[in-house]
């Protein structure tokens, strides 16, 4: 890891968290009020979408049983892969495989909470897929948080991305947060890449490479989009950082289970036909149009 860069995210972050421990502070209060404007929006959606969510919710409890269907039994790790399948080779969008992703610019109202939808519509970006990645998690009863980060590759310049008015590091990306033997692990669908925690704050990919990618955790944005309190905040830094310090599993392990997992997946054509069938009729009525 690039040490020049994680202590002058380290910086960064620590000012964030410094800025949070008054309750009265403008930034305090800009989060408050953001939190309530996601949980309205949260509320509209559902009362202007009630029929598509209906149908959403079935596609994702169908989704489900083809994940422990095809899945390695009880391995989260092998369930996270079949969901990236899903979503990368387009068994859960109308049309083509939905790689690459766009930011959405002709929708004003981005759905906050079933941002799984757009990627229905082969539309969005990384928090659309950890979003729908996190909907399946919850309906097989799995632990799965969306990690919203700023990623950087190791040799690029490092500039994160901060607020012009409240100066806090703002997410430049969201992944998922799993568990797997009692012990954290972050999957990146968009970028189809699993991480470890090197500590509380950041996280490293597995496989090493010229242009390696780390993720910084940024605790605002968590707080913002995941409606937490200060007081859950440092409980959540607390359980990162306690599981960066247990042995992770090596290299060899992960590959072992997505190569499984993955020949698993290709070796049922019939099951992902009969799947993609009738996932499309949900699908179609989420998307009439």
């Amino acid at each position: 890891m690039n040490i020049s860069h994680q202590k002058q995210m380290y910086e960064f972050i620590k000012h964030d968290l410094k800025a949070l421990e008054d309750p009265q502070s403008m930034l305090m209060q800009k989060i408050v009020e953001s939190q309530n404007d996601i949980s309205l929006q949260i509320e509209v959606a559902k009362y202007v979408f009630y029929e598509n969510i209906e149908y959403y919710n079935k596609l994702i409890s169908l989704a489900a049983v083809i994940v422990k269907e095809i899945g390695i039994d009880d391995n989260s790790i092998s369930y996270s892969q079949v969901v990236e399948n899903l979503i990368m080779r387009g068994y859960l969008s109308v049309g083509n495989p939905v790689y690459p992703y766009k930011e959405l610019t002709d929708r004003s109202f981005d759905l906050y909470g079933f941002l799984g939808f757009d990627v229905i519509h082969r539309q969005g970006c990384c928090r659309h897929i950890s979003s729908l990645h996190q909907d399946i998690f919850q309906k097989i009863g799995l632990f799965c948080q969306s990690y919203r980060c700023y990623d950087v590759q190791e040799n690029d310049s490092l500039n994160p991305n901060r607020d012009p008015k409240f100066n806090f590091i703002r997410a430049t990306h969201a992944a998922n947060l799993i568990q797997y033997h009692n012990q954290y692990y972050i999957h990146d669908i968009f970028n189809q890449i699993f991480f470890y925690l090197a500590d509380g704050l950041s996280a490293e990919e597995y496989e090493n490479g010229d242009d390696k990618l780390i993720l910084y955790y940024t605790p605002i944005s968590n707080m913002i989009f995941d409606r937490l309190s200060y007081k859950q905040l440092l409980v959540q830094i607390k359980q990162l950082h306690e599981s960066s310090l247990k042995a992770h599993m090596d290299l060899a392990e992960l590959l072992d289970i997505t190569c499984e997992t993955n020949d698993r997946f290709y070796n049922n054509s019939r099951l992902l036909h009969d799947f993609r069938k009738e996932a499309e009729s949900y699908m179609k009525k989420i998307i009439p149009n």
